[in-house]
């Protein structure tokens, strides 16, 4: 390998290790056949002190893939949450990874929602919070989806708007 090569390769690796993503990741934006799309991204704003925060999107793959986690500079970490009532009583729980059928969308505001959780610096309304979806398409191949979330008062219960936000 010649120099070139070297610096080229050792540059590559440094900045996907800065990204902060898990390893094998690559970006959607070079798979040419690979599109989903993101609306009505929004985090509803936590109560004073607390350090975890809902996300709530909507997500559509062109092709059969799976959401299988995400990340955001702002948050120690971000998990995939579940929802459901049981006896009466709303609980949640972390799940691995959540099916996109082929041409469905996928709302994460009810049933379903991302969890920032380890939140590095207190939300305010208006700020917007930048997020990396991980996805593995139908092939296996890993994708990141860069998507910008708006903080939303702790009473918002319905997205924003609908802003289409065509994502690669």
């Amino acid at each position: 390998m010649d120099r070139r090569m070297w610096l080229t390769t050792a540059s590559v690796l440094v900045l996907l290790a800065a990204a902060g993503l898990p390893p094998g990741f690559q970006s959607a934006a070079r798979a040419a056949n690979f599109a989903v799309t993101v609306r009505d991204a929004w985090v509803r704003a936590p109560v004073a002190g607390q350090t975890d925060a809902g996300v709530f999107l909507r997500i559509r793959s062109h092709d059969r893939a799976t959401l299988v986690g995400a990340t955001s500079p702002i948050a120690a970490m971000a998990k995939i949450h579940a929802m459901h009532t049981e006896n009466g009583e709303m609980t949640m729980r972390a799940i691995s990874q959540l099916p996109l059928p082929a041409g469905v969308e996928v709302s994460l505001e009810h049933r379903y929602h991302l969890m920032l959780m380890g939140l590095k610096r207190p939300l305010q309304v208006g700020d917007t919070v930048p997020l990396t979806l991980l996805v593995v398409d139908a092939s296996g191949a890993r994708h990141r989806i860069a998507v910008a979330a708006t903080v939303r008062p702790l009473d918002a219960t319905e997205p924003p708007a609908t802003m289409p936000m065509p994502m690669q």
